[in-house]
């Protein structure tokens, strides 16, 4: 008999991945070549970050498009499904805030940008207290 797995699991394994967040996050506002997105990352290695690529192409979160050329170049940006993760991403860092004492800036506005889309939660602001939007690293 085959596992049914809950539908929140499989967001979850979806996710799950030391790099993937932050793969998302790199790409939240515009699609990266490879190299653009591997120098972004900072310590991710180039194996590492061709299978976390993969794995989330597979799972249907990113696109990659080869751009043809002298030199053809691979550009990765979210999929119309990956793009519904924006939000939950959002309310992941503002969940994640409330646990340290620091917010960076890009994290913050990104979390405030997103907050008006997160419909039934009711704001990602409510889980953030307004003092740690003033502490930026």
């Amino acid at each position: 008999m085959t596992k049914l797995n809950c539908p929140a699991e499989e967001a979850i394994r979806a996710l799950s991945g030391r790099w993937k967040l932050s793969i998302l996050n790199a790409i939240c506002d515009r699609p990266k070549h490879f190299g653009e997105l591997r120098r972004s990352l900072g310590d991710i290695t180039q194996k590492m970050l061709t299978q976390q690529l993969r794995q989330m192409e597979r799972d249907g979160i990113i696109q990659r498009k080869v751009i043809g050329g002298n030199v053809p170049q691979v550009e990765y940006s979210l999929s119309p499904s990956g793009k519904k993760l924006r939000p939950i991403v959002a309310a992941i860092e503002a969940w994640g805030a409330t646990r340290g004492q620091t917010v960076n800036r890009e994290s913050a506005l990104r979390i405030r940008q997103y907050c008006g889309t997160l419909g039934s939660m009711r704001s990602a602001q409510a889980l953030i207290p307004p003092a740690t939007f003033l502490t930026f690293v």
